[in-house]
């Protein structure tokens, strides 16, 4: 059986996570951002990883399968004030579309929960696109729930509307 490992992602995964976040983009977005914005961002990749990385303070850890980075995730604190005492944020996931299905988002998604219990909070948000349905779907097996609070983004001339889902973390026996 193959095992997941997770850990804080180094300058050195920076051409990796920028493949991941590309390719994973491409699958999810494609239909939903228009395609001249979707090949904008994914062209930024590189250079944003390599700038996010550099910094002490960055949040980026990564999934890997059989020693090879496959996905990457961001979490800590809430954006949202009043959610930020009890809740953590899952800023982004992605996984490279070849590595669905396997364990390794419920897996990226674990550790993220896990390290939110460890800093005191109760609960985890994140953002999803409400046209992304086979993330929502992903997100609901794992627990989360919507919350209520909509907002929309322009996304090269195209407002998407994004939703907040939450999960109610249960305390470790």
């Amino acid at each position: 059986m193959n095992q997941v490992e997770i850990r804080r992602a180094v300058l050195n995964d920076v051409s990796a996570v920028a493949e991941v976040h590309i390719r994973s983009h491409e699958a999810a977005y494609t239909g939903i951002i228009p395609p001249a914005k979707l090949a904008q961002m994914c062209a930024a990749q590189p250079e944003r990883r390599k700038e996010n990385l550099s910094r002490e303070d960055h949040t980026t850890h990564v999934a890997l399968w059989e020693g090879k980075v496959v996905g990457l995730f961001n979490f800590g604190p809430c954006h949202n004030e009043a959610l930020s005492g009890r809740c953590y944020q899952l800023y982004a996931i992605y996984l490279h579309p070849e590595y669905h299905r396997r364990g390794i988002g419920r897996a990226m998604m674990d550790y993220a929960e896990k390290q939110a219990r460890l800093q005191g909070k109760s609960a985890m948000v994140l953002w999803v696109f409400e046209e992304n349905t086979p993330a929502r779907r992903f997100y609901e097996a794992c627990g989360y729930r919507l919350e209520g609070t909509q907002r929309e983004d322009d996304f090269g001339g195209r407002l998407i509307k994004g939703l907040r889902y939450i999960k109610e973390l249960q305390n470790e026996s």
